[in-house]
């Protein structure tokens, strides 16, 4: 099917029309459409549009170059709101966008971002197409999306089909529970890792594949140059508590959730998860910290932290004493592979199950000298066995002669491309 097009009013295209169709003449005044496919949730983990809970993309800012490097007429990071239903209709606070009228100024290229309002593309020129980002606090952080369409050639007047891809790396929390066990968890917290880097904007369309994401001259994210930031996962004030049931169809594995409901949206990138001095772990890189406390609920034993009276009474002490742990996180080696180990990659969601008294697991190391309050408060007392003594230094494993078991499951998180979001 083909049409002229003489409307700058005319802004939806006909259903049917062949992504490889162009037209016979173009009126001067052609008005550029956008048709975005994403489905979208602020710091959550996004689904397809027809999943529950989840919604289409409402709104993205872009820019748009001709060959020559001169930015096309209102496109200069304006914002267009819409949906992709009903009938996938765009609009711009800045105007129309038109096509160039001479055939010298193609191909063109168009870079959008969502949301509009996080300014991540704000740097972008038409020599440069990498900006700097920095990722906010848990519960101001949104889920970063960005496309690109390049080297549109003259007469190619179909609409520009903007296939967005996540950008930032999704993380999120488990928890595994042995037998006879019972654990409440007040805060779990990322720490060491970098909070802003650089996108390469012209590299969106490698994400997927494992060679466009390696580091060096390919990478798609620089490597942050500073890794000191702290991230609360955002459980709020309420302390989680997880218990061992003999018939749990889940095996005793438990999700984490927020106060927002929402995971991590953090910056891709390779850390090193530090080193240990004899069996001392140096907290020297990257870690997860878990505020918690462990103990058998049929025997009142405490195991790590204290909730009873110490000698397996069952009378529960006036302020439950909680210890702060640190459980090692190695993102070394980011080589693009998706294996745990490689690296946060952008687009993956990571899920880590903190495994307590399973499999193996143990208590993770001390990461503090006091026990602390459910807010993380010190108190007064030094972090020790349930006994009293020894004393358990910050470094020191909480249960000694046991190993970490720490389990990772990376999954895709690539919504559809080239067809409408339902």
């Amino acid at each position: 099917m083909k049409k002229i097009l003489t409307s700058a009013a005319f802004v939806l295209l006909l259903a049917g029309c062949s992504q490889n169709e162009t037209f016979d003449q173009v009126d001067p005044s052609n008005t550029i459409q956008f048709s975005p496919y994403a489905g979208v949730t602020k710091a959550q983990e996004v689904a397809n549009t027809n999943a529950s809970g989840a919604k289409p993309i409402d709104e993205f800012g872009i820019v748009g170059y001709t060959s020559g490097g001169t930015a096309i007429a209102n496109l200069g990071h304006v914002k267009y709101t819409g949906s992709v239903t009903p009938d996938n209709t765009w609009t711009s606070e800045a105007g129309v966008a038109t096509w160039p009228t001479a055939s010298g100024s193609y191909p063109v290229s168009f870079y959008a971002y969502y949301p509009q309002a996080s300014n991540a593309a704000s740097g972008i020129t038409a020599t440069a197409k990498t900006v700097s980002y920095t990722v906010g606090a848990a519960g101001t952080q949104t889920d970063l999306l960005a496309a690109s369409v390049t080297d549109r050639e003259y007469g190619d007047y179909l609409n520009v089909q903007l296939n967005f891809k996540h950008i930032l790396s999704q993380i999120k929390f488990k928890v595994a529970v042995g037998t006879d066990l019972k654990v409440q968890i007040a805060k779990i917290e990322i720490v060491k890792v970098g909070n802003a880097a650089t996108f390469d904007f012209a590299k969106v369309n490698t994400i997927g594949n494992a060679t466009g994401q390696q580091s060096g001259t390919s990478a798609i994210w620089t490597q942050p140059a500073t890794t000191t930031a702290t991230y609360d996962f955002g459980m709020g004030t309420n302390v989680a508590t997880y218990t061992y049931n003999a018939s749990d169809a889940n095996d005793n594995v438990y999700d984490v959730t927020t106060t927002t409901n929402s995971n991590l949206m953090l910056i891709p990138q390779a850390t090193s998860g530090g080193g240990f001095t004899n069996s001392k772990y140096n907290r020297d890189g990257a870690y997860i910290r878990v505020t918690y406390m462990m103990y058998n609920p049929k025997t009142y034993n405490n195991i790590v932290g204290k909730l009873y009276v110490t000698g397996g009474q069952s009378t529960e002490l006036g302020t439950p004493l909680f210890v702060k742990a640190a459980f090692r996180l190695d993102l070394a080696n980011f080589d693009g592979s998706s294996a745990a180990g490689k690296g946060w990659l952008p687009g993956k969601k990571y899920t880590y199950t903190l495994t307590f008294g399973k499999d193996g697991g143990n208590g993770g190391y001390n990461d503090n000298q006091y026990f602390v309050d459910k807010d993380g408060n010190n108190t007064s007392e030094e972090v020790s066995d349930p006994s009293g003594t020894p004393l358990i230094a910050p470094g020191d494993p909480l249960l000694p002669g046991k190993n970490i078991v720490f389990k990772v499951d990376v999954a895709g998180w690539t919504e559809p491309t080239g067809i409408p979001v339902q």
